[in-house]
């Protein structure tokens, strides 16, 4: 199971201190409490997450218990400068993602650990953010498609959820979404009938062959 990067999610560094860490939250009640933003349908769930940072990073016990559990598993080797999650930070995602997948091997790559890592990319923090700027969707979109375009349809399934998600009332995405998830629906059940489809056609040129003889 991932562990959440409560550092991200207030957008304060490893070494923020308490007063970071309160300031950083003050910020995001005041711009993610559903009562503040009730046209953002992910609100709710991104104030959710920025509730459970605080109450984690604010406790000085649970924050150490917290951090040697990241030192574990090997998730503080990253920088510790501050992450401020923007539109903006997310796209940045989407195409180092899309670099990424540019250099993996399609037929033996792990197809559930790239639909959970776009899964975490569309997470409603991160949709809840993106709700004020709607001309990031396209971009966003256009990078993850790249990523995923071989993606099993048993995990794509997932993804296309999300992206729906994403996408929101804008038809034209929604659009090229579905067509995509159908893309994927009609390789898996060729993958499972294909094969017979050609034995079924082989076996009944070979019989027309003898026939005419």
């Amino acid at each position: 199971m991932s562990l959440k990067n409560h550092y991200t999610v207030l957008g304060v560094s490893q070494a923020a201190t308490g007063d970071d860490i309160r300031a950083a939250f003050r910020v995001l009640a005041k711009k993610y409490h559903p009562d503040k933003a009730p046209d953002n349908p992910f609100a709710a769930e991104h104030f959710s997450e920025i509730q459970e940072a605080y109450a984690v990073l604010s406790d000085h016990a649970r924050r150490a218990a917290y951090d040697e559990e990241r030192w574990l598993r090997g998730l503080t080797r990253r920088s510790n400068a501050a992450v401020r999650i923007t539109p903006e930070w997310v796209l940045q995602e989407a195409v180092r993602l899309r670099r990424h997948m540019s250099t993996v091997d399609t037929y033996r790559m792990n197809h559930a650990a790239l639909r959970d890592y776009v899964a975490s990319l569309l997470s409603p923090q991160y949709l809840s953010v993106l709700q004020g700027a709607p001309e990031m969707r396209a971009p966003i979109v256009e990078e993850i498609f790249i990523s995923i375009q071989h993606l099993r349809y048993a995990y794509a399934q997932d993804v296309a959820r999300q992206l729906l998600l994403l996408a929101g009332d804008d038809g034209a995405l929604r659009l090229r979404i579905k067509e995509w998830e159908d893309s994927r629906k009609f390789e898996a059940k060729w993958n499972i009938y294909g094969p017979v489809i050609v034995l079924a056609f082989a076996l009944i040129i070979c019989v027309l062959i003898w026939w005419l003889r």
